[in-house]
């Protein structure tokens, strides 16, 4: 028998500042900082042995200098006489392997349970670094060659977690102090089966709509607490994993794989499951099903995020038939036990964490059924350091409670494995009646020793298990005293900035809806040091403290504000408000801004000069001036500063720092490794965005008043325009490449960057034309799900391999833009309908949107991550483009323009700088002009396809008609 523990998992100490980073130590980490400098530093260990053992302890030390002597004890005796150890120098303190050596320390027979062992410093000036000690029988000798036996103890651990049982417990834990909880529940039940008719089309939508999951909004009820947030994935709706329980009337949480059931038993019958139901209503934070379950039964079950980590169900039974019915509502947690370390089965967005169920039991004093996990650490699960309690509980006392491997069918007595774990309620219900049942299910991640911090924040704070458990039985009570009737309404009146739309395409209206919401779904509360609302780019699919895609915001990700606006421009600032709190002294824009304030990236590397852009266009759909002014004035510092640090030549040219800063992150994307790098080109598509943010500075201070200031900003912009002219463009391939800075050299790959010119208003309209036929060629950019982000042409095109040729939805935004820019109208409306039916058929598929895509097949790439905030935009290409709507800074543009066979479409409560818009757009082959009418007044049309009206024309609430000739000439 052995095993190891780290040296800096203990359950107390006195004497280390904290954790230790030592290159050559078990994780990097050991216990030092410090530790024995003074005669009373001590630390504590607890371990568990199987079985009674006669134990050695094999301790790994680093010791720079100094001899040093402690005493080891073991459940408060001393081992040996003082001191137990007398430990000489190693000659370094753990960056190299051989600084690290081993004592050794018999203990003697132990017997099976846990043990405490004390290590005692006992003189001052007793310095020591303790990477760990294993734990053994007497056949053990410690490794001579630590690093080799590492894989030794990784299958060690396996070994340990495969041999671990569930033992149940009777639990004892005092009754919690408790208020009554709310039971009225007669409004709120009224309120989910009969949608108000101004919100119907919302009750409609998110309810056909195949998004499945379900998590705590930022702005409705308690804020978000980032370090206990758990998202859930509705059982009905998650159809792109293969988990268990699929189809019932549930929920799973993808980093826990715990499901969470409600299962119905008439008198007389079996237990079900899998119930015949209808969804009411699937908002981010609340989802509402009935459930038939016989004849005039019907049980509305509404499953409320209470917090990130507490979910709460009401579960209101209804007795509409004639007689007394008898039944048992059952609240059940389900978890496959792994067979040692966690299952890994929903995509590298995220981390299965939970492992092997440690105990459970009944707690008779709180009326709830409580189990403990093993919490597997590290962004690969790579130790069991954590733990988690789940608990449930009721405002009703259970009739009985259940540990079972099955919970129907034979046989049912066997217990072991425990998968399911139930509380039993027995309901009468009389003719006429209904009643009310609150269940609450309270989810609490600990550790008993101190665990390292993942970016500033603490997801595994340390407690006992005591502690844990009463934490998680006073999580669990909470939500029944809260106002939660009050957060159900406020939840539903979170949606009356939706608009309602419709579109001739069969799941279309729903999708746009999922769209609507992603943004939000993926925010967080104002936490640590950011003071405003910021979002983790795959927050809605679960949160992940790990991977690179929850460090922060990003520019590019920000272009997401172009959907985040149609219902809540507040919320759009917001994001953008991120990257201007933390912009530097000297004006950048730090890559990647998250609730820490502080950078993980390079600190001169920038975030792409798309945020004045974004700022405001977020703008011109709230006509906040608090928000402009702010925004205008951290603008033109960001650009003082690109001026000022990304411009080697003098010559009023932009470069990259470095690949990674150009949004398009591969190394070896042929772009970038034909002048060796993104740092030695001036590049074509930084230099189109920092002339698109020079002509909205332009705007800006126009729209500000400060007129001298656009006029400055305006020559600038022409300048660069003139110099781009001049310098990039290729007459022969007849498109604008970058130039290398030193030799003045081409660079002659076309990517995704040689429509950015358009977007940028840099081409004439020549040029444009010519840069445009590149999209209709097979051989270059027309594939079946355009824009690739590489030429077909290129030797290294794929069309599913990242910036080498995958279909990026966020940069086809920009190539749609330019399109409308140079009056290409049914152009970009056909390359909207393509993106935006792609996005839409993964999504009904499989209920994700993806990162990005094939751009062949127009499946989601391999890879790519779930619910990706960008891929939110088709909402943006359904409005801004099929319907046309861009506000402008004099007034309202409309220009719509409508794939090919779409004859009408609708658009209601689109809501501008609070301004109610309805629209309809349809075409007709009874009219050669287009008619647009304003309130019943005819408005002058604009470019035969739509109008122009200045905001002072548009009331608080407008209906405006366009009828367009089935063609348009100009485009």
């Amino acid at each position: 028998m052995w095993f190891w523990h780290e040296g800096e998992h203990y359950v107390r100490q006195s004497g280390s500042t904290g954790f230790d980073r030592k290159a050559a130590a078990s994780g990097g980490y050991c216990l030092g900082a410090g530790w024995g400098s003074k005669g009373t530093d001590y630390v504590e260990y607890e371990i568990e042995i199987p079985t009674d053992t006669d134990v050695h302890l094999h301790i790994r030390y680093a010791k720079g200098e100094g001899e040093g002597r402690y005493d080891v004890l073991v459940d408060g005796k001393l081992v040996g006489r003082s001191p137990t150890l007398t430990l000489s120098p190693t000659g370094g303190w753990g960056d190299r392997p051989e600084d690290w050596k081993f004592a050794s320390v018999h203990v003697g027979v132990l017997r099976g349970g846990k043990h405490v062992v004390r290590i005692q410093s006992k003189q001052s000036g007793n310095r020591l670094n303790i990477d760990g000690f294993f734990v053994a029988d007497p056949d053990f000798e410690p490794p001579e060659d630590f690093d080799a036996f590492l894989p030794s103890i990784e299958e060690n651990i396996l070994e340990r977690a495969r041999e671990m049982t569930t033992h149940v417990d009777l639990l004892q834990t005092p009754r919690q102090p408790r208020k009554p909880p709310r039971l009225e529940f007669e409004e709120i039940l009224q309120l989910i089966k009969n949608a108000p008719p101004e919100l119907a089309h919302v009750y409609e939508g998110t309810a056909l709509k195949p998004s499945p999951y379900l998590l705590k909004s930022y702005d409705v009820g308690k804020p978000i607490d980032y370090a206990q947030d758990f998202v859930w994935h509705l059982l009905k709706k998650e159809s792109e994993f293969d988990i268990p329980k699929l189809g019932n009337v549930g929920l799973i949480n993808p980093n826990t794989d715990i499901a969470y059931l409600i299962g119905i038993q008439l008198q007389g019958e079996d237990l079900r499951l899998f119930h015949f139901s209808d969804t009411r209503i699937h908002l981010i934070d609340l989802y509402a099903e009935e459930i038939r379950v016989a004849e005039g039964l019907t049980a509305t079950v509404i499953f409320i995020p209470y917090d990130g980590a507490t979910l709460m169900t009401a579960v209101i039974v209804e007795n509409e038939s004639g007689d007394t019915r008898y039944l048992n509502v059952y609240q059940i947690t389900f978890k496959e036990p792994p067979e040692d370390r966690p299952v890994q089965r929903y995509g590298r967005s995220v981390t299965v964490s939970t492992g092997k169920m440690r105990w459970t039991g009944y707690n008779n004093n709180n009326d709830a059924l409580v189990a403990c996990y093993d919490e597997w650490v590290g962004p690969n699960a790579e130790r069991p350091l954590g733990k988690l309690i789940a608990v449930m509980t009721s405002t009703e006392k259970p009739s009985g409670h259940l540990f079972r491997n099955e919970l129907t069918g034979a046989p049912i007595a066997r217990m072991h494995p425990i998968r399911y774990e139930a509380l039993k309620y027995r309901v009468t219900i009389r003719s006429g009646e209904k009643k009310l049942l609150l269940f609450s299910l309270a989810l609490c991640r600990y550790s008993n020793y101190p665990l390292p911090e993942i970016r500033g924040v603490q997801h595994y704070p340390q407690m006992s298990d005591e502690e844990a458990l009463i934490k998680a039985l006073r999580q669990a009570w909470e939500p029944f005293e809260s106002d939660w009737q009050g957060q159900v309404k406020r939840s539903i009146e979170r949606y009356r900035s939706f608009p309602k739309v419709v579109l001739p395409a069969e799941g279309w209206d729903s999708s746009f809806y999922a769209c609507l919401e992603l943004p939000r779904a993926e925010t967080y509360s104002p936490y640590l040091n950011m003071p405003v609302p910021f979002y983790n780019f795959c927050r809605a699919h679960a949160q992940q403290p790990y991977g690179w895609w929850t460090y922060g915001e990003h520019a590019h990700e920000s272009l997401s504000i172009f959907t985040t606006v149609l219902t809540d421009p507040k919320l759009a600032q917001d994001h953008i408000k991120g990257h201007i709190i933390r912009q530097t002294e000297d004006g950048m824009y730090p890559y990647g801004v998250n609730q820490l304030g502080v950078r993980e990236r390079p600190a001169d590397e920038s975030t792409c000069p798309l945020i004045v852009w974004e700022a405001w266009n977020a703008y011109l759909w709230s006509g906040d001036a608090e928000f402009l002014r702010e925004a205008y004035e951290s603008g033109k510092r960001n650009h003082r500063w690109w001026m000022e640090n990304r411009d080697r030549t003098g010559k009023g040219l932009n470069h990259w720092r470095d690949y990674h800063e150009t949004v398009r992150d591969d190394p070896d994307l042929p772009t970038w490794t034909a002048t060796g790098g993104a740092m030695n080109q001036e590049a074509l598509d930084l230099n189109c965005y920092l002339l698109v943010q020079e002509r909205t500075l332009a705007e800006m201070a126009k729209e500000l008043g400060l007129e001298d200031e656009a006029k400055e900003f305006e020559e600038m912009a022409g300048r660069r325009a003139s110099l781009m002219n001049e310098l990039m463009w290729h007459e022969e391939d007849g498109c604008y490449y970058g130039r290398d800075l030193k030799t003045g050299r081409w660079v002659r790959v076309r990517d995704i960057s040689t429509f950015l010119p358009l977007w940028a208003g840099l081409a004439t309209p020549e040029r444009a034309e010519s840069i445009i036929r590149y999209l209709d060629d097979p051989n270059e950019f027309k594939t079946a799900f355009p824009v690739p982000t590489l030429s077909v042409s290129d030797p290294t095109f794929g069309p599913d391999k990242h910036w080498h040729g995958g279909n990026w939805v966020e940069m086809t935004w920009l190539v749609i833009q330019g399109l409308r820019r140079y009056g290409h109208y049914s152009k970009a409306a056909e390359l909207a309908y393509i993106n935006a039916k792609m996005v839409f058929d993964v999504l009904q598929k499989t209920g994700h949107f993806r990162e990005y895509y094939n751009s062949v097949t127009g499946e989601p790439a391999s890879g790519s991550l779930y619910d990706y905030i960008w891929s939110c935009l088709p909402a943006a290409f359904i409005v801004n483009v099929f319907f046309g709507v861009e506000p402008r800074r004099e007034g309202l543009e409309i220009r719509p323009a409508l794939p090919e066979g779409w004859e009408r479409i609708s658009i209601e409560n689109l809501i501008v700088r609070g301004k109610r818009i309805s629209l309809t757009v349809e075409r007709s082959d009874r009219v050669r002009i287009t008619r647009v009418t304003l309130n019943g007044q005819g408005v002058r049309q604009v470019g035969n396809r739509g109008a122009f009206i200045p905001w002072d024309r548009l009331r608080d609430e407008n209906r405006i008609e366009i009828v367009q000739p089935v063609r348009i000439k100009s485009g």
